[in-house]
């Protein structure tokens, strides 16, 4: 693992973090409930998260993504302050992961309340959702994290309802692409929009709309079945 040295120059110790996962475009590693992403060297600029996008996130604090704590790079020369950062450190889910399509609709209204928050939170401060699937996005028996905002955009010149909107999408097709990986798991291959979203409808409505069963699995049964016929 390379040196690091903080957004205040300090180098940290990295000994006690252990390796965790790997990306496309980055390696995390795990010391308590603390993750280290670290950009890989092949990686180019544009996928990194910028260090304003990384401040404006931590700053506005936005309800279920991911807390940030700091970022880091590989050296502490005044050059290197006007570099794309090497590193970051956030907080670990620490909740237990469940399968959405085995949660009841009573977790779905509290999710989706969580979920309007965080739109509220983005829209509020204009930030887009970008790289939206089901590896961004982590449901648990407490609710909902918001993963990886690394691709996330600050646009300031879009309105707030817009960028609801198009934050809404996203998020719909987090848990579009959620549904699809669990049932393929239990061996159905295919892809159903089974959420769609609506123009200037909110996220409450829109996943109302089509989960009406007692279960989610109850509800999307039935687009399945229409499928294999």
């Amino acid at each position: 693992m390379p040196y690091l040295f903080s957004s205040n120059n300090e180098k940290i110790d990295t000994t006690n973090f252990t390796y965790y996962r790997s990306g496309n475009f980055s390696d995390v590693y795990k010391s308590g409930d603390i993750l280290l992403k670290i950009y890989k060297e092949s990686t180019t600029y544009k996928y990194y998260m910028s260090r304003r996008l990384f401040l404006l996130l931590k700053k506005y604090n936005i309800p279920n993504l991911v807390k940030l704590i700091d970022y880091y790079h590989n050296y502490c020369g005044k050059a290197d302050k006007f570099l794309p950062m090497d590193a970051y450190t956030m907080e670990f889910v620490k909740d237990k992961k469940i399968l959405l399509t085995e949660m009841s609709l009573e977790y779905i209204d509290k999710v989706v309340d969580m979920l309007e928050e965080t739109l509220e939170g983005l829209s509020k401060n204009h930030i887009l959702i970008e790289d939206s699937h089901e590896g961004n996005i982590l449901f648990t028996e407490n609710g909902v994290t918001m993963l990886d905002p690394d691709q996330y955009l600050h646009a300031s010149i879009l309105t707030r309802n817009f960028i609801y909107q198009l934050n809404k999408e996203k998020i719909i097709k987090a848990m579009n692409d959620t549904i699809n990986t669990e049932i393929c798991n239990e061996g159905y291959r295919g892809f159903i929009s089974y959420i769609y979203p609506t123009i200037r409808g909110s996220l409450t409505r829109d996943i109302k709309t089509y989960l009406k069963e007692t279960e989610v699995k109850e509800s999307i049964k039935k687009d399945i079945l229409k499928l294999k016929k």
